[in-house]
């Protein structure tokens, strides 16, 4: 049984990532605080139990620091798609092409997400075509398949509060069997980032989010 663990991230440069924390961070401070959530996202890749490891990018140039970051036991793919719901299908596409049996996706905003919930994620496709871990948002911070399915991302109001519903309402007409995670929180804006903050600091355990610590 292969299971796939695909990260989405961005080349961290100036202009391009966290731009919604422009109201409280400079540039470079928004650069160095994403690069820091990156490198917890490949932290938390590692530990995961899973055969193939993916960081799937955006990037306008070469992605220097992604490669950097990423090291050794990575696959690098650079996203196709125009909407983000292209991007992910194309990456389930590509896990199963590779020979997954059950492939999830994670963003590289939620840099306290723990292992379990990428575990429970695994398991819980065991009994079901798709999982998704609802983010505080409206939308998903974590997403699973046991197969490619194009339909889950149609008609979809991408960077919205209404993604989680509209998937999940996909999930019914498409007659697939769903299981929902534990609620967690991405960090997109100044609410989020004092969010963190907050639980970072009733959080002495040294090994989480030890990069967005640091930042």
């Amino acid at each position: 049984m292969k299971q796939t663990l695909i990260i989405f991230a961005k080349e961290p440069t100036k202009g391009t990532v966290k731009t919604r924390l422009a109201s409280c961070l400079s540039q470079d401070q928004r650069v160095e605080l994403y690069k820091a959530f990156l490198r917890d996202a490949i932290d938390l890749a590692k530990k995961v139990k899973c055969q193939e490891r993916i960081l799937a990018y955006t990037s306008d140039k070469r992605p220097t620091y992604i490669r950097k970051a990423a090291s050794k036991g990575f696959t690098l793919y650079r996203q196709r798609g125009k909407t983000l719901g292209d991007r992910m299908s194309d990456a389930f596409d590509l896990a199963k092409a590779n020979g997954a049996d059950k492939t999830i996706i994670i963003g590289s905003d939620t840099p306290t997400l723990v292992e379990h919930f990428v575990a429970d994620g695994f398991q819980n496709l065991d009994q079901n075509d798709v999982v998704l871990g609802p983010a505080e948002d409206g939308g998903y911070y974590l997403i699973g398949l046991n197969n490619p399915c194009p339909g889950l991302f149609k008609s979809v109001e991408w960077s919205t509060g209404n993604v989680l519903r509209q998937t999940i309402d996909n999930t019914k007409k498409l007659k697939k069997r769903l299981a929902l995670l534990d609620m967690w929180y991405d960090v997109d804006n100044e609410e989020d980032l004092a969010c963190m903050i907050r639980y970072l600091s009733k959080d002495s355990s040294a090994e989480s989010a030890r990069w967005t610590r640091r930042a």
